[in-house]
């Protein structure tokens, strides 16, 4: 399942495909990975090995998604789960909901509305992988879901707060998990518009948040930047 599923996923011809059905098969998951001598054959055996494409697409991997008010992350989030759910098994991809406390009808299809209380006993428990807080409101990714995830070989995707990518980078990323950023914004007059339109703050606090979001944009490696200022499919 493991050869079928990434051999569709990346552009090999077909004498490649054969080749890496052939070194992997028979092989668990670990011993395929740890076939890493990409695109040429050992001195002791002459059969092909797995190419690092394919390797990388036996992995797990976390994919957060943070951004600035504004950015459109929750369009994009729903929009990108509804066209997987097109594909066999969802692509590969697992969308973990986060838990928040916040009323049930302010709540995505990607969030679980809880009380403070059932939140911070979660929190005391050790039941959360990442915890945050922002604009009184408390969040939370669950540490079941997400290692069930990983475990199964999925790529997850989490709708988190940028304050904590780097613990998740340090904790999760391995030879065996990669670890992105998607950072979805906007140019600082767009998210200026988006967030006027709603109408939820003063045009001088809007600023200021504008202001505060473009200061503290996430760098590195790890890091995906995507301008989200076309339309929901271009997104």
């Amino acid at each position: 399942h493991l050869v079928r599923e990434a051999c569709t996923r990346i552009d090999l011809s077909k004498a490649s495909r054969a080749s890496v059905r052939a070194a992997c098969s028979g092989k668990t998951k670990d011993q395929a990975l740890s076939l890493d001598c990409p695109g040429r054959t050992t001195q002791s055996n002459s059969r092909p090995w797995v190419t690092s494409t394919y390797r990388r697409c036996l992995m797990a991997a976390i994919y957060m998604v943070g951004g600035p008010s504004g950015a459109g992350k929750d369009t994009l989030l729903l929009a990108a789960r509804a066209e997987l759910r097109k594909r066999d098994d969802g692509g590969g991809v697992a969308f973990v909901k986060r838990r928040i406390t916040r009323p049930a009808a302010k709540c995505t299809d990607l969030e679980t509305p809880v009380t403070e209380a059932a939140m911070d006993a979660g929190q005391a428990k050790g039941e959360h992988a990442f915890y945050w807080e922002a604009h009184d409101t408390k969040y939370a990714i669950p540490k079941r879901d997400l290692d069930a995830a990983l475990a199964a070989g999925k790529r997850a995707v989490l709708n988190v707060s940028r304050g904590v990518v780097a613990d998740c980078v340090a904790r999760y990323e391995s030879s065996r998990c990669e670890v992105y950023f998607l950072n979805i914004s906007a140019s600082a007059s767009v998210l200026t518009q988006r967030l006027l339109k709603r109408g939820r703050e003063p045009p001088e606090e809007v600023e200021k948040r504008v202001a505060r979001a473009k200061l503290a944009e996430p760098q590195g490696a790890h890091v995906i930047h995507i301008l989200n200022e076309g339309s929901k499919e271009a997104g």
